[in-house]
């Protein structure tokens, strides 16, 4: 049974551990989009990674650890990719999203301009506005350049690729079929129509001009595991308490988290 009609953004990812730059993303676009709630869905089993650093149930507490620091209802944690027994892929999410809420629903899924680049090696990527708008943030180092794009690391995607991909290398430019991709459904946040745009259920890919956030979890998650188990929250360095909300700084600290020699649930392997 579809919901009344709303205007949702979505931000999917494994946060392991969600910072204060996924905080931002989300605040950023409900502003720019008068959304009524943000969802963020932990990923149980994204499909790109062998497996997490911590388990599934702690990144779902400490994503709600750092919601609760938003002090507002319209931030909410979704357990839609619970499931750790099958691979979550974007484009199922999505499609299940749009069948929950209706065609009359404004729905919104956030993502970096690194996984917009690298979109055509997401399962059924250039399929995904079928359902949905996507809104893309800046991330330092990428650029959108529709004649020549290279993508700067060979990385995949934060978010998601298709397992039977080739991982992207530092000289891949955009395939022509990125490129018409974007080229048509690409909306600048400078664009003279880009208010009337907004307000579309589905279909666009919104480009915000909005502040680049540099924080790589892989980094902070060593930084921490490079931390005596003595060590407390407020003496952590000052990188780690900056990227961190102190609620969740504490659960790491408490669980013993992304500690040396511990397993991925946060206990000794």
């Amino acid at each position: 049974m579809a919901h009344a009609a709303k205007a949702l953004g979505f931000l999917g990812g494994s946060f392991d551990p969600i910072h204060r730059g996924h905080l931002y993303l989300a605040q950023e676009v409900r502003k720019v989009f008068a959304l009524d709630k943000i969802y963020l869905i932990p990923n149980a089993s994204p499909p790109h990674k062998e497996g997490n650093f911590s388990s599934y149930e702690n990144r779902l507490q400490m994503s709600r650890l750092a919601l609760s620091s938003l002090n507002h209802r319209q931030y909410q944690v979704s357990l839609l990719e619970q499931d750790p027994g099958k691979l979550h892929y974007t484009y199922d999410s999505l499609k299940a999203l749009r069948s929950r809420y209706g065609a009359q629903a404004r729905l919104y899924f956030i993502m970096g301009m690194d996984s917009l680049l690298a979109l055509d090696s997401w399962y059924r990527g250039l399929e995904l506005t079928d359902f949905t708008n996507l809104v893309v943030l800046p991330r330092p180092h990428y650029c959108l350049n529709y004649e020549n794009t290279a993508l700067p690391t060979a990385k995949p995607s934060d978010q998601q690729t298709n397992p039977e991909s080739a991982q992207r290398t530092a000289d891949t430019v955009l395939s022509e079929a990125l490129k018409n991709y974007l080229k048509e459904h690409v909306v600048k946040e400078n664009a003279p129509d880009f208010n009337r745009q907004k307000f579309c259920t589905q279909g666009k890919i919104f480009l915000l001009n909005s502040r680049q956030f540099d924080i790589s979890s892989t980094r902070l998650r060593a930084t921490l595991t490079a931390l005596s188990a003595a060590e407390q929250p407020n003496h952590y360095p000052r990188e780690v308490r900056s990227m961190l909300n102190p609620a969740v700084l504490h659960y790491i600290s408490s669980h013993q988290l992304y500690r040396s020699g511990n397993g991925s649930d946060g206990t000794s392997s």
